[in-house]
């Protein structure tokens, strides 16, 4: 039995909103933007030759992130520190600091975040990457597909035509 061909290729995981989670996929000639709430899904196609540019603007998230882990890992660790001073355990202490610990060095690993929003002609829809690598990378996957779609809509530039000089008269 043959394998099925994949129509859509994913370009970012599921990313949480609010109440809902939406992922970015690359179709033959569009992009597809899932959004779902859990009950409800919304699709939103973009095709190659309508998109008019990519804004990737940084975001304050992985700093915000990183203070907040760094504070609490911080109280823990002297919490810990003071509890093995008194003769305690610090058993639990240490297994509540690698709760935090943890994703504290995966937030520093993934690099710095941004926001990425997509143009079209017709509406500015942000899209669902987060982080600046994945941004880079997901671009520069869609970059060919773009211009390749769009080459028909240039139109070249005409060839410089000497201009005459009229006669003194």
């Amino acid at each position: 039995m043959a394998a099925k061909e994949r129509i859509y290729i994913r370009l970012s995981r599921p990313v949480a909103g609010l109440a809902s989670y939406s992922s970015l996929w690359q179709g033959p000639d569009h992009l597809l933007l899932a959004t779902s709430t859990g009950y409800r899904e919304q699709y939103q196609r973009f095709q190659f030759g309508d998109i008019q540019s990519f804004l990737i603007t940084p975001s304050s998230r992985r700093t915000v992130w990183t203070v907040v882990l760094s504070v609490l890992s911080g109280l823990i660790a002297l919490g810990t520190l003071v509890r093995w001073a008194r003769g305690g355990s610090p058993i639990v202490s240490l297994v509540l600091l690698a709760v935090f610990l943890v994703p504290l060095v995966i937030n520093l690993l993934r690099g710095p975040t941004c926001n990425v929003t997509l143009m079209t002609r017709i509406r500015t829809v942000k899209l669902p990457i987060r982080r600046r690598r994945k941004a880079e990378d997901v671009l520069g996957r869609l970059t060919p597909l773009i211009e390749a779609a769009q080459a028909d809509l240039v139109e070249p530039t005409p060839a410089a035509v000497p201009s005459v000089v009229p006669p003194n008269v």
